[in-house]
């Protein structure tokens, strides 16, 4: 019903740093403001330094690493630069799947890898 995407703002604080290490470095939102969809993994495109990014985001807890706190990590594709404390807006576009405990971390990566596709897909259309 909505005729624009739904977006959030907030801050890029630090995170565990996990991401990084992983491949997929993120920046975890906080102070963001107004409601949140329900947990999930979203395609979403992100607004940062006057350019806009196709960006993955987690939002809830991460079972993999037995953390249950829901947190807001975005990851912005192919993005190189540090963000702390700079102001974020995020508009989602699309739900990719639920949130689910991998048996490794091997199973996560190459999962995150079909969502980074996915949402440089769903990105590349809303473009068109």
């Amino acid at each position: 019903m909505l005729t624009e995407p739904y977006r959030i703002c907030g801050t890029v604080i630090r995170g565990a740093g996990r991401g990084t290490h992983l491949g997929f470095p993120t920046a975890n939102l906080a102070g963001v403001d107004t409601l949140l969809p329900g947990e999930g993994i979203y395609a979403c495109r992100a607004f940062v330094e006057g350019r806009v990014w196709p960006a993955a985001m987690n939002l809830g807890p991460n079972p993999t690493f037995e953390e249950g706190l829901r947190k807001i990590e975005v990851h912005l594709v192919d993005y190189e630069g540090q963000l702390y404390g700079r102001r974020m807006e995020v508009d989602f576009l699309a739900r990719l799947r639920d949130i689910v405990r991998f048996d490794s971390v091997d199973q996560l990566t190459a999962q995150m890898d079909r969502d980074v596709a996915a949402t440089r897909e769903i990105v590349s259309r809303e473009g068109e």
